[in-house]
């Protein structure tokens, strides 16, 4: 499991922001945001390093640098804190996910280059924290009630992301919505058992057979004929 630190912002890089926003009356602003960013990075390293049931508050105040009122400032309780930590996590793997393939070469493959980064991402500090927070939610009924919309928000976000960045995918009608699953299941499962198992398994050779299978699906969105999985899927 991935369990580097969140990238926090330094006491240079603080001071840095102080200064070039004083002048123009906008620091207070501007420092409330710096301070949410700094309690959010943080939530989501002690999620990460401890697991959800062991964080407390003082551990976030704690990994952020700040006070224990700072995190009661800015947010109305812990429930509120999480919902808002996994906002977080969910837009930073949608911009960075924008960001990566956004930067592809002209000459990348773009749908396979497209796999290989959304699986590095799912071994980021994001996902981590993000399935801590969901498998939390399982046996709380009050977190769930928080997170389950905002999971559901994600998928539907990636989803438009997805279709955004792979215009090819536009016109596949509910063949989309099989290979975003196919992606997802298998993709989030290689990771999470990776968590676990040793030896590792066959990550290359799956990815692989996953690549192709993408390719198959969307060979066979306009022609199900073509790929008997895809007309039975479509037929059920």
């Amino acid at each position: 499991m991935d369990t580097r630190s969140s990238p926090l912002i330094g006491r240079d890089q603080f001071d840095a922001l102080k200064r070039e926003h004083a002048a123009s009356g906008g620091w207070q602003r501007r420092k409330s945001k710096i301070t949410q960013l700094q309690l959010l990075e943080a939530t989501v390293e002690c999620i990460v390093n401890k697991g959800f049931a062991q964080v407390r508050t003082r551990d976030i105040a704690e990994a952020a640098g700040l006070s224990r009122g700072a995190i009661m400032h800015h947010f109305a309780n812990k429930g509120q804190l999480f919902e808002k930590a996994l906002v977080y996590v969910h837009r930073r793997r949608l911009e960075d996910y924008r960001r990566s393939i956004e930067a592809l070469d002209g000459n990348d493959n773009r749908a396979e280059r497209g796999l290989e980064i959304y699986l590095e991402q799912l071994k980021s500090h994001y996902f981590v924290a993000a399935q801590e927070l969901l498998m939390a939610a399982r046996s709380d009924d009050a977190l769930a009630k928080i997170l389950s919309p905002q999971r559901k928000k994600f998928h539907t976000e990636w989803d438009a992301l997805t279709l955004d960045l792979f215009p090819e995918w536009s016109d596949t009608g509910p063949v989309f919505r099989l290979v975003m699953q196919v992606t997802q299941f298998m993709m989030e499962g290689m990771v999470i058992n990776g968590w676990f198992d040793e030896p590792p398994i066959e990550e290359e050779q799956l990815l692989d057979y996953l690549k192709a299978r993408v390719s198959a699906i969307h060979s066979a969105a306009h022609d199900p004929g073509a790929d008997e999985a895809v007309k039975t899927y479509l037929e059920s």
